[in-house]
């Protein structure tokens, strides 16, 4: 899109150069004279937009020059572009901002309906200033998550740097496709002559199209040496991710070590290991004696593993010289089969303080943490007892902390009972005795008959008082079990640094993190949930299941028109097909799915897929729902067609769609006449030329991921079994139709017409009557233009029912 502003308007901006029309509030303020756009302002504190109609793109990119009449007194004048205009109270400001004292800022702020946020700021660029008239150019982008913006004198190089960026990733960023166009605001304070009215010209939008990185440069000549050419071949993010990168660690691993410990030990080495790996760069290894290595971790889904514990393991490990702060604590987790019915040690910790040991022990009423001075005497003593789910059988996550308050010590014992992801309820008990607190040395852990068969892990060390059962701790320490497919996306990208754009809907509950790199952790979540992860120009974009059901149409075209540019080539194979879906929960249970009556005419197609769900309830369904998706009875479209350059009506249509949009086709060819084309574009080809923009689109059925909507008219549930009562000829109107399995078909005029399908033909029922089965159905026949004679005991069916959603 493009504007020169070279036309006389006023009350309004009139039409762009490329034909757009320019809506806003208060016409009467904005003008054109011939030479620019104008906005008028006759006092401050006053917001103006104007935006372009018809010209909806995602990811625009954007230039226009602002002057002003005079240097900026009392306070600023906004001065930006539009991206992503949905509403009045939705849209993206990238700004370039006049303030007094000649200074310019650059920002960039979103609005939504829960207010007005500024993202980022460039405050006072340095060596860039403005005189009265003088003409500032201003370019700004939205490139999927990524706002960028860049300010300098018209007429001079554009310089090579972004004067301001920024990453939305928030769950308010907007991401949909919106119109372009001009913001501008003069500022509460203003003391400017009024009335003030401020310059804009030379508007260009273009659509960025794809975003990528060449990552080889291979360059060419000929034998003259003289014609030398470089091809090159952009990539998307996901080819940085899929290489070079090591599993990421365990959910608990990382949490722990975001919170900074000045020793950990995690315990998650593999089962040949012969001691207990540092996790902290400068912590030494502890030593390891008859430990039994790579043990499950159960219930504490958070660990990679842990370590088993026998009658006489014993693990050691001294704790990394560090700056004392006055506070230590430990954290760590443990397992015993049964309570101890004798006192059973866990844990012993020194230190330099006036309390030289501390330890923790198990009996039968509970733990007690206690505390040694130099001479063995105990002088700490705080018992905690077995509240809640804490009683062994089970894992607990334990924490002490010692605290200087004045000339004393405060020593808290925590413990928490993991198993409940839902569960904050943690238990503490405390006592204060005079000293010091020192700083921590050594740990221990000895195995015995009380601990015998036990399990620990997770012991890490802190300079402050430890974060314990917060909720990322709560999480963690379970892996985020539960933890919805969108969520996890949303944590992982944040975790990793990469941007994303996830979109709204409902999505699945997921199971453990596990240890994997963290692309494969993505296409798991991709899996389990059966969302889409894609690329969005220099990061990524994931669109949840509950986003794929009933996708309105947002490409309708019509093959008498001319919009297909070859005849499309529908496929009618048994690529996809599966008659039998079983899938397996990881770490869990199995479903079945299976179509007998399929399995009997092909014989078995089966599949198989594991999946990382939170729970074995939803397997069946899972199960059910793929082999739904590949026995659609539907044509594949693996190549449809379009030529822009013979149709650039369609061009602003397609910059405004959206990856893995739905498409219809009206007017089918008679060879598929039947066959409503109704599609979801998988994916494209886009070629240019000096004359040509061709697009290849390769597409799916959309008919699967369309279900009922409760209230809904269109909606339309199959029968569970109907077959003819007898035959009849091709050109029969009343059909005798037997019920054998659940209820009777409808007999309310409100909800006919409605298509079935009998022996492959296409009949539509006017009305049905009868209390009991068999029922009398009124028909219309060659609905298609084709019809045959009807078996006896043909199967009856709905032409397009409508299925449950996963």
């Amino acid at each position: 899109m493009q504007d020169t502003f070279s036309r006389v308007v006023s009350g309004g901006l009139g039409t762009t150069n490329t034909g757009q029309a320019w809506a806003m509030g208060s016409p009467s303020d904005w003008s054109v004279d011939g030479s620019a756009g104008k906005v008028s302002y006759a006092a401050a504190n006053v917001v103006r937009a104007a935006y372009t109609v018809g010209h909806r793109i995602p990811d625009p990119d954007m230039q226009v020059t602002f002057s002003v009449p005079a240097v900026l007194t009392g306070a600023s004048f906004v001065a930006a572009l539009i991206a992503r205009f949905i509403d009045s109270s939705t849209f993206y400001s990238l700004s370039c901002e006049f303030n007094p004292g000649a200074t310019i800022t650059a920002k960039i702020r979103r609005h939504t309906t829960s207010g007005t946020a500024t993202l980022a700021s460039a405050i006072d660029i340095p060596g860039l200033t403005y005189t009265a008239g003088q003409k500032i150019r201003l370019r700004a982008q939205a490139d999927g998550p990524a706002l960028r913006v860049k300010i300098w004198p018209d007429g001079t190089p554009e310089p090579a740097a972004w004067a301001c960026t920024t990453t939305d990733t928030d769950p308010l960023a907007i991401t949909d496709a919106g119109d372009t166009g001009i913001y501008t605001w003069l500022v509460v304070g203003n003391t400017n002559t009024k009335p003030f009215v401020a310059s804009f010209d030379d508007l260009e939008v273009e659509a960025i199209e794809y975003g990528g990185l060449v990552p080889e440069w291979t360059p060419r000549w000929d034998k003259s040496g003289k014609d030398a050419t470089t091809p090159v071949a952009a990539a998307g993010i996901l080819r940085r991710l899929q290489q070079g990168k090591s599993p990421l660690k365990s959910p608990m691993t990382r949490a722990f070590m975001r919170y900074q410990p000045v020793g950990y030990w995690p315990g998650e080495d593999d089962s040949g290991a012969t001691a207990i790996g540092s996790a902290v760069a400068r912590g030494r290894a502890a030593s390891a004696r008859n430990a039994q290595f790579g043990e499950d971790a159960t219930t504490l889904a958070g660990a990679k593993s842990v370590i088993g514990i026998t009658a006489s393991t014993v693990l050691s490990g001294r704790i990394p010289t560090h700056s004392s702060t006055g506070t230590w604590g430990v954290v760590f987790c443990a397992y015993l089969l049964a309570p101890p019915a004798a006192s059973t040690r866990i844990l012993t910790v020194t230190s330099n303080g006036t309390v030289r040991t501390w330890t923790i022990d198990l009996d039968a009423s509970g733990p007690t943490l206690s505390g040694y001075d130099v001479d063995g005497v105990q002088i700490a003593t705080v018992p905690m007892g077995y509240p809640g789910l804490t009683a062994p059988p089970g894992w607990n996550a334990y924490s002490f902390n010692v605290m200087k308050i004045g000339s004393n010590i405060q020593v808290t014992f925590l413990q928490y009972a993991v198993g409940d992801p839902g569960a904050a309820t943690f238990w503490y008990a405390q006592q204060t005795i005079a000293g010091v607190p020192g700083a921590p040395a050594t740990w221990r852990v000895e195995g015995s008959l009380g601990f015998n068969e036990g399990r620990f892990g997770q012991l890490s060390v802190f300079n402050y008082e430890p974060p314990f059962v917060t909720y990322e701790f709560i999480d963690a320490v379970h892996g985020y079990l539960g933890e919805s497919a969108t969520d996890r996306i949303k944590r992982l990208c944040a975790e990793e640094n990469v941007p994303v754009i996830v979109e709204d809907g409902e999505s699945e509950p997921q199971g453990p993190q596990r240890v994997d790199t963290f692309l494969n952790l993505l296409y798991a979540v991709e899996d389990a949930d059966l969302g889409i992860l894609y690329e969005r120009s220099f990061g990524l974009a994931y669109r949840p299941r509950g986003a794929r059901y009933n996708r309105p149409v947002e490409m309708a075209l019509d093959f008498d028109a001319g919009h297909i540019a070859e005849p499309p080539e529908p496929s009618d194979d048994d690529q996809q097909v599966k008659n039998q879906w079983t899938v397996t929960r990881d770490g869990g249970s199995s479903a079945v799915a299976e179509d007998p009556e399929s399995i009997a005419k092909v014989g078995l197609l089966d599949d198989s897929k594991t999946i990382n769900v939170a729970s074995d309830d939803v397997l069946d369904d899972h199960a059910w729902w793929r082999l739904r998706l590949s026995k659609a009875d539907a044509y594949r479209w693996p190549r449809i067609e379009l030529n822009f350059a013979r149709n650039p009506s369609q061009i602003a249509l397609w910059r405004a769609l959206r990856e893995f949009f739905r498409l219809t086709i009206a007017n089918e060819p008679s060879q598929v006449t039947g066959n409503a084309i109704d599609l979801i574009a998988e994916g494209y080809t886009m070629t240019f030329g000096p004359y040509g923009w061709d697009v290849a689109l390769n597409c799916s059925p959309a008919t699967p991921w369309l279900v009922p909507v409760v209230d809904d008219p269109n909606t339309r549930i199959d029968t569970d079994g109907s077959r003819l009562a007898a035959g009849y000829s091709a050109a029969a109107t009343s059909l005798s139709v037997e019920v054998f399995d659940g209820p009777l078909w409808t007999t309310d005029p409100a909800d006919f017409p409605l298509d079935v399908n009998i022996a492959g033909i296409r009949i539509t029922v006017t009305a049905i009557a009868g209390p009991s089965s068999p029922q009398t159905f009124t028909v219309l026949r060659s609905v298609d233009g084709f019809d045959k004679p009807l078996p006896d005991d043909s199967d009856v069916r709905l032409w397009s029912p409508s299925y449950l959603s996963l």
